[in-house]
C-alpha cells in the first residue's frame, strides 16, 4: 500500500480526473457534474487518509525512520494528497452552498 506508484499514483489520477470533469463542466451544461467532483474529492481525501493511517500504523510497529528507509520517501509527504483532497471537498461544499443560495432567491 505504501508503494510510491500506488500511494501517489492513485491521488494523481484522481486529481487529473477531477480537473478533467471541471473543464468538461465549464464547457457543457450537464447537471450534477459538481456532485461528481465532490465524490472524486471525497474519495481522494478518504484514500489519502487511509494510506497515511497505514503508514503511521507501520511506523508504530517499527520506527518511522525504518519505514521511510523501506519505502524511499518521508511519511509526511503522504499528507499532501490528504490536504489537497480536503481543500477540494471544502471548495465543493462552498460552491454547492452558493448554488443553493442562488436558486432560493
Amino acid at each position: 500500500m505504501l508503494n510510491v506508484y500506488f500511494a501517489f499514483g492513485v491521488p494523481l489520477f484522481l486529481l487529473l480526473l477531477y480537473f478533467a470533469v471541471t473543464i468538461f463542466r465549464k464547457k457543457t451544461s450537464v447537471p450534477y457534474l459538481g456532485f461528481v467532483n465532490f465524490i472524486i474529492a471525497g474519495f481522494l481525501t478518504a484514500f489519502s487518509f487511509q494510506v497515511l493511517q497505514f503508514a503511521l500504523h507501520q511506523a508504530g510497529n517499527s520506527s518511522r525512520l525504518q519505514v521511510e528507509e523501506e519505502i524511499g520517501y518521508p511519511l509526511m509527504v503522504l499528507g499532501l494528497p490528504l490536504i489537497i483532497g480536503a481543500i477540494l471537498v471544502i471548495i465543493n461544499i462552498y460552491g454547492a452552498y452558493l448554488r443553493v443560495r442562488k436558486t432560493k432567491k
